[in-house]
């Protein structure tokens, strides 16, 4: 398994088929925001999108933002779109994904990151801490959750 950033990739034209496919309505809102090319303007100058790849197969995906879809003032950087495929679902690929984010976030020169969620309790066996709730136009209520990031100075 490796994990490939969206533009880096030379089948990018997959990519965007395999999000526009997913059953996760998250996945053909990328689709959108990239096709579109309002990714930047959406989520920020830094923002990047990576597929875990296994060989040719799209295992899933997840981004790491600077603003995820519902703005929230102060709060940067976000894990967002975490993504697992179904056939690759039960082997730990969505801890696996947002290790990966948190270490580019620490790549990136962050100290701490993000999550907004519809999941309560799910990342904080991933050593994340609840700190609100908040009214979702989406899914009328979403979770914010932070976690200070080891090995950042």
């Amino acid at each position: 398994m490796t994990f490939v950033n969206y533009n880096d990739a030379d089948n990018q034209t997959a990519l965007l088929a395999y999000l526009r496919g997913v059953e996760w309505n998250a996945g053909r809102f990328m689709h959108r925001q990239l096709t579109e090319d309002t990714f930047y303007a959406t989520f920020g100058q830094r923002a990047k999108l990576f597929f875990l790849m296994d060989r040719h197969h799209i295992a899933g995906f997840g981004a790491l933002v600077e603003q995820d879809y519902q703005k929230v003032a102060d709060f940067t950087p976000w894990i967002a779109f975490v993504y697992v495929d179904p056939a690759y679902r039960g082997d730990g690929w969505s801890r696996r994904i947002v290790t990966f984010l948190e270490a580019q976030a620490i790549q990136e020169g962050w100290h701490e990151v993000y999550i907004l969620t519809q999941h309560q309790g799910l990342y904080g066996k991933m050593d994340y801490h609840f700190v609100y709730s908040i009214e979702s136009h989406l899914h009328g209520t979403d979770y914010i959750y932070h976690k200070a990031l080891i090995g950042s100075n």
